[in-house]
């Protein structure tokens, strides 16, 4: 029995686009303009062609990603990766030559099937200038993959750091899942504490939802609004649970009064280990105030895909032997944008579409209209929007594939020519250098401050260069200056959490008053720069460390105990001075 080729019809990949660009430009007026090239915020996600069914086992050997316009909410681009071709698979079986054939093979089968997502998205970006004139300068989506680190890693855009708006349906469902993960665990003896946990999930999760709606409709700046979001989040869980101490402080929750029937469960819940382990699911939330104040979703590339997930069997069918899978998705694609499949794909075939089908598309897309017309004029009256009975129910980087693919040097002459343009830059830049202090305060909440801070060596690495030796290669060095990794652990939240309350305490301590600053570059070598923590003065610097370490002691205690990481800072015999051979010193 021989395979039937499955290859995509070459019009049916085109007829979507036309759709496509004609959801971009209608939009062009409201986007934001940079040096004549709109930038606008988009939303990604992906679809897997196999269901995991929350079992943590990704091996899909198809997937595909999607870049919707969030403006537009059309398909700007879709890509699809394929670890398979079963054509190529039945040769190498019998160790035979693969006979002519059209290939859909584009991952490596050793290739980890969940870092599909970041490679499409990261090609959709370097694209995007070609395909449509446009410059993603953000982007919507889930935390489940590492899409950002890939885009930061690999920027689709010259001196343009793209940021990351988190999904607020994605953060309030993670929300929940571990709130009621907290109210299953610990022993039988507080069997009535994990149940007010379990019952309390969508108490807290609309006590999150009416303090972003709060704060979002205040008259005050938006670093206040994050600000003071941040201070209501904290709260949900003591105002939840019977506490209200600080609730009239905070002009929202209530006047800070207990209720007659409410039990205070705040001091049960912390004995038992509770609520320590329901502000650690909150820790998420808090951490992404900002992006709940956008209140930004990524439904669009839901929806596609959904109807992705019907055009292949409700991803129980292996469609992905040869390029059947490709030829669903695309069809799905022109389905989202267009709402008219079928007559789309005669058009495009130059055919004239069926009368009968036609009829059932208009009707369709009507039903579709009435609908949504319903469900926003319920959202404005404040009533339910539900039409239906049933709607209430580590990839490591590969050296020889992708990206990550190691190139040779680049010729003598060319990197002199690169090198002489890339100082000139540098000067340039170095010219503006108090203008660019004043723009990249804020340090790390200020994408500008990463986007300068890239091209420089500053204090904090400069230590590393002056003690390397001349044997070892500079390789792997450079890498981390360019590409630092993203920390996310215990021991990097702990000195961003605490850095503004030893800030506060040195202010007190010494009554001085320590001012914000941002990247200063060198008077006269315009490849060196350093960001201090603040200045006071025009002559004193401020650098503030939280070690991990030491969260338990003081530092004069931890230099004393010769706790690790802390006791060579300083020298050994002045505890006042730093240690001349640390990296702190240069």
């Amino acid at each position: 029995m021989k395979c039937r080729k499955l290859s995509p019809p070459p019009r049916k990949k085109k007829c979507a686009w036309p759709a496509k660009r004609k959801g971009v430009w209608q939009w062009k007026e409201e986007m934001s303009c940079c040096d004549g090239i709109p930038h606008i915020p988009v939303i990604t996600d992906n679809s897997w062609m196999k269901r995991s069914y929350r079992s943590g086992s990704y091996d899909s050997p198809s997937g595909a990603a999607i870049i919707t316009g969030y403006h537009s909410q059309k398909i700007l681009f879709v890509g699809v990766r394929n670890k398979y071709c079963i054509v190529c698979a039945r040769a190498a079986k019998v160790n035979a030559k693969a006979k002519e054939h059209v290939c859909f093979k584009n991952w490596g089968t050793n290739q980890s099937s969940t870092s599909m997502e970041s490679d499409i998205i990261l090609e959709g970006f370097r694209l995007s200038l070609e395909m449509h004139g446009l410059i993603y300068s953000k982007y919507i989506g889930d935390g489940d993959s590492n899409v950002l680190k890939k885009l930061r890693d690999f920027p689709p855009y010259p001196n343009i750091v793209v940021e990351k708006i988190e999904c607020t349906n994605h953060l309030l469902r993670n929300l929940c899942n571990k709130i009621r993960e907290a109210g299953s665990t610990g022993g039988r003896n507080i069997s009535k504490l994990k149940k007010a946990v379990t019952n309390s999930v969508m108490k807290i999760r609309n006590a999150v939802v009416k303090a972003v709606t709060f704060r979002r409709n205040s008259t005050v700046s938006w670093q206040t609004k994050i600000a003071e979001l941040i201070k209501d989040l904290n709260n949900i869980p003591s105002h939840v649970f019977g506490e209200h101490k600080d609730c009239a402080s905070l002009q929202y929750f209530c006047n800070g009064q207990q209720k007659e029937d409410e039990e205070n469960l705040v001091p049960q819940l912390q004995q038992a280990g509770l609520l320590g382990k329901i502000e650690n699911a909150m820790k998420r939330i808090i951490e992404n105030a900002d992006s709940l104040l956008h209140q930004f979703t990524s439904n669009s590339v839901e929806s596609c895909n959904g109807i992705i997930s019907k055009l292949i069997g409700g991803k129980r069918v292996h469609y992905a032997m040869k390029g059947s899978y490709q030829t669903r998705v695309k069809a799905s694609v022109v389905q989202f944008n267009t709402s008219r499949a079928l007559s789309s794909v005669c058009r495009a075939v130059d055919k004239k579409p069926p009368a009968q089908t036609e009829i059932i598309e208009n009707r369709y897309i009507t039903k579709n209209a009435n609908q949504h017309e319903r469900t926003r004029a319920a959202k404005e009256l404040g009533l339910s929007a539900r039409t239906s009975k049933y709607s209430a129910k580590i990839f490591t980087a590969d050296k020889d594939y992708g990206p990550n693919v190691e190139r040779p040097d680049i010729e003598g002459n060319m990197y002199e020519q690169l090198r002489r343009n890339h100082y000139e830059t540098l000067t340039n830049q170095q010219r503006n250098r108090a203008v660019l202090e004043c723009a990249t305060r804020g340090q790390h909440e200020n994408p500008a401050w990463h986007n300068v801070r890239r091209n420089l060596l500053t204090a904090s690495n400069f230590g590393k260069v002056c003690s390397r030796r001349e044997t070892t290669s500079c390789q792997n060095l450079v890498r981390a200056i360019l590409y630092p990794p993203r920390l996310t652990s215990a021991a990097v939240e702990w000195g961003k959490e605490k850095e503004m309350v030893a800030r506060e305490q040195l202010q007190v301590e010494f009554g001085i008053e320590i001012n914000d600053c941002g990247i200063f570059i060198h008077e006269t070598i315009p490849y060196l720069a350093a960001t201090p923590d603040g200045i006071i003065g025009d002559d004193t610097i401020v650098e503030i460390k939280c070690p991990y370490a030491a969260r338990q002691v003081t530092p004069t205690d931890a230099i004393f105990n010769k706790i690790a990481g802390i006791n060579k800072i300083f020298n050994k015999t002045d505890d006042t001075r730093i240690n001349q051979r640390h990296a702190y010193y240069f």
